[in-house]
């Protein structure tokens, strides 16, 4: 036991000493969330009705699933949740409405004022912006970094792009749990 204390102790020790002296810049950083958008696209229902098909994404068209979305309109308020496909479909709608979504993982968003029109299906597309508000890290840079350099890489980070201090290891960003 005394030999494995020791071990740990010779190895441990020199990392900590040596290797944390290359990183000598410290800057605290908290990422951006980004903000939710949507399309809204109008084809005609040969079922004479009026629907409404949600499709819920993030990034580049990735689904998601699982989320709420409540549907509000001036008789009743409906809190449907989305598909494995990021899909929420509400046939035989007759008033104007509005759409809320909100998610810990995403900015909300609010689509107000909708008509549903009879004949008509209404498909909108909605992109869920990530919502960063937990995001505390702090990065440990080998040199000195300019205000430029530290919101370029936040912007990367809050948009989930490689940056070019991470991949040649001038910099590395620690994360609060």
């Amino acid at each position: 036991m005394k030999i494995r204390l020791l071990v740990i102790i010779l190895f441990a020790l020199p990392t900590l000493f040596f290797g944390q002296k290359k990183y000598k810049h410290h800057y605290p950083i908290r990422l951006k969330s980004i903000p939710s958008t949507y399309t809204i696209d109008t084809t005609i229902n040969l079922k004479n009705n009026s629907s409404i098909n949600l499709y819920l994404m993030e990034g580049k068209n990735d689904t998601i699933p699982f989320v709420f979305a409540k549907i509000s309109s001036s008789r009743k308020d409906t809190l449907l949740k989305s598909n494995m496909d990021g899909q929420i479909s509400l046939s035989f709608v007759s008033d104007t409405c509005s759409i809320q979504i909100s998610h810990p993982y995403y900015t909300p968003i609010d689509i107000k004022n909708i008509l549903p029109v009879k004949g008509k299906e209404l498909s909108i597309d909605i992109h869920l912006g990530r919502s960063n508000w937990n995001s505390i890290g702090r990065i440990e840079s080998k040199r000195k970094l300019s205000s430029i350099e530290i919101e370029q890489v936040i912007d990367d980070l809050s948009h989930s792009r490689s940056n070019n201090l991470i991949l040649d290891k001038t910099i590395f960003v620690m994360w609060e749990i």
